[in-house]
């Protein structure tokens, strides 16, 4: 199975630790990741070009990548807060089944931005919080 894995994946101890956990329980599987730090392994394919990976993120574009997988899996931390950037962000990451783990929501200031975040949290398959 082929896994886009949405992660800060840059030296930030909690996500590389928790794609580290990931990637060698579930080694028969394939992971797709934006990174900088992490290096190509047997099952971890990495977009390692920092140009390619700022535009990608810059113009929300990682649905791309994730629609040639299989599922995609959001790891983090605080990656569902409302703040100057908010305004035009989108929650999806393509048609695929998608899972939330490790995340906090919140927090938040409009009532717009809570229910955007709560239609996309109603269409994963999983959220672990």
């Amino acid at each position: 199975m082929k896994i886009f894995v949405n992660a800060y994946l840059e030296q930030n101890l909690g996500d590389d630790l928790f794609f580290y956990i990931l990637k060698n329980r579930y080694p028969q599987h394939t992971f797709y990741v934006l990174s900088t730090f992490w290096n190509n392994e047997s099952n971890v394919k990495v977009y390692r070009n920092p140009i390619y990976n700022k535009i990608i993120k810059k113009l929300q574009i990682k649905s791309i990548i994730a629609n040639r997988c299989d599922i995609a899996i959001s790891l983090g931390g605080s990656i569902y807060i409302e703040d100057e950037n908010s305004k035009n962000r989108k929650f999806s990451l393509g048609k695929n089944p998608y899972y939330v783990v490790g995340s906090n929501f919140g927090p938040y200031v409009t009532q717009e931005f809570y229910q955007k975040a709560y239609e996309f949290f109603k269409r994963c398959r999983r959220c672990m919080f």
